[in-house]
């Protein structure tokens, strides 16, 4: 299962900053996108059984191949200390990354721009998609994550996308 949310800076109600998490085994996951006017940031949290190809399809939906366009994907999920599942969140994250280069014929994706992270969290600042891996100090709502434990129970391989 997993959750994502589009930041578009200045649309109306558009979320000042936004964050997720990568707490292990989980991936946090940011894919910046920028291409003239256009300047948005897809973030999600993914659990190990989420699928990753939606979230490879949504990033491709929201953010087109444009020769032009600046893209980066950051990924982070702190370190498991069993050296097996480590080895499976490393895994997930190369593969979460080539799905979505699958995707693009004119974008790059190398060395300056995907970027991995041991850390629990991952933020983009909503007015230039700054990519911080300072902690998040907002938490979901009770609420929030009873809808989460929900949908989880549906389809653990599902991904929520919020706009």
């Amino acid at each position: 299962m997993g959750q994502g949310v589009l930041v578009q800076p200045g649309s109306p109600g558009a979320l000042q900053r936004a964050g997720t998490s990568g707490c292990g085994p989980c991936l946090g996951v940011a894919v910046t996108y920028g291409s003239g006017r256009q300047v948005r940031a897809l973030l999600a949290h993914l659990q190990p059984e989420a699928q990753q190809d939606s979230v490879a399809g949504q990033v491709a939906e929201d953010m087109p191949d444009d020769f032009n366009a600046e893209m980066h994907i950051h990924v982070t999920s702190a370190p498991s200390e069993d050296p097996a599942q480590w080895a499976d969140q490393q895994a997930r994250s190369e593969q979460l990354v080539n799905e979505i280069a699958a995707r693009y014929d004119w974008v790059v994706f190398e060395e300056g721009n995907v970027h991995f992270h041991q850390e629990e969290s991952i933020v983009v600042g909503g007015r230039n998609l700054e990519v911080s891996t300072v902690p998040v100090s907002v938490m979901f709502s009770h609420e929030e994550l009873e809808e989460m434990r929900r949908a989880m129970e549906t389809d653990p391989t599902a991904v929520q996308y919020f706009k």
